[in-house]
């Protein structure tokens, strides 16, 4: 109705599965000039997770070709006391740490920071220069090769996602009309009918065998208890999904692997694509925007042309704007 009462932009949110064939059709032939799924979202975030098991974030840039990890700094950690200008003498990557995070506090660093258990460190290279990165630190990266995932619209576009890539996913889902749905849907996947927070029921379904546990029902607390329990009692790597934006920064007291939250996604993406049409006529547009470190951080991948007032070789570049103030990696 919007667009044909004449609004130039028109964003839609569209969550149904069935409707994730048609996204061309309602953009070529409804007009809409974006489409947002923030189940699909959050699945797709917590695929990249996976690449690097180690991390609490991964995003990506230049279509995949650049990836930025965020990475937790544990007491016992590698990089404990080192100075950022000293990391080449433990790894020979081509990597950039752009953004640190302790607490509340968020630094821009330069080389002679010194990386301090608590750090989030904000890391971008490519997918290979990451991967020998955590191997040079001691981070041990055993490749995710089944899950669980306790219930939630989620648990639809990721078992898509990961079964592509080889990984024997088993959904635990107390709808039992929700099950037969996700059975005929999901025919390689194992589905369970029952209560994924029981832990009788957990046992029974292997979760001492299991490299990862989801948590992604409905209910922010059901998530983030299931999370501390697979964590704490069986050691796995944990994922909690929270509606709650209260919630989303508390991974380092909960304990939590990654937490994520689908809201924040799609926020994020609305807010990517209105910058890009900002700036359509200006020089540079916007083609790739993330907000790190809890929103206080942002991260911006733009084209360069022969205007721009610091031209230099690369065709790329990764602008960090915190508060307002510029830094260009």
């Amino acid at each position: 109705m919007a667009k044909k009462m004449g609004t130039r932009h028109t964003i839609a949110r569209v969550r149904n599965p069935d409707y994730s064939s048609q996204r061309d059709f309602m953009r070529n032939q409804l007009g809409f000039s974006m489409i947002v799924n923030p189940e699909l979202e959050a699945a797709s975030e917590i695929r990249r997770v996976f690449s690097f098991p180690s991390a609490v974030k991964v995003d990506t840039f230049s279509r995949g070709k650049v990836e930025l990890a965020e990475f937790f700094v544990e007491d016992q950690s590698h990089l404990k006391g080192i100075e950022l200008n000293q990391l080449h003498k433990i790894t020979k990557t081509n990597i950039l740490v752009c953004a640190v995070s302790h607490n509340e506090d968020v630094i821009i660093p330069d080389g002679n920071y010194a990386i301090k258990p608590g750090n989030h460190l904000y890391i971008t290279g490519t997918h290979r220069d990451l991967s020998r990165f955590y191997l040079d630190i001691g981070v041990i990266t055993n490749r995710i090769k089944n899950v669980i995932i306790v219930g939630g619209k989620i648990a639809y576009y990721l078992s898509k996602q990961l079964s592509t890539q080889g990984i024997k996913v088993k959904i635990i889902e107390k709808d039992k009309n929700r099950c037969q749905i996700l059975a005929e849907k999901l025919p390689y996947v194992t589905i369970i009918h029952g209560d994924g927070s029981d832990d009788e029921l957990l046992n029974e379904e292997g979760i001492e065998n299991t490299d990862a546990v989801l948590a992604l029902t409905g209910l922010d607390e059901e998530n983030i208890v299931l999370s501390l329990s697979a964590k704490s009692l069986y050691h796995k790597k944990t994922i909690a999904k929270v509606t709650r934006m209260n919630y989303t920064g508390l991974s380092d007291v909960l304990k939590v692997d990654s937490i994520v939250a689908p809201k924040k996604i799609v926020a994020s993406q609305i807010i990517r694509y209105v910058r890009a049409k900002m700036t359509k006529d200006h020089d540079s547009a916007v083609k790739t925007l993330y907000k790190i470190v809890d929103g206080e951080v942002e991260a911006v991948e733009f084209k360069v042309t022969e205007h721009f007032n610091y031209l230099q070789q690369q065709d790329l570049w990764l602008l960090i704007i915190v508060n307002g103030h510029y830094f260009h990696k």
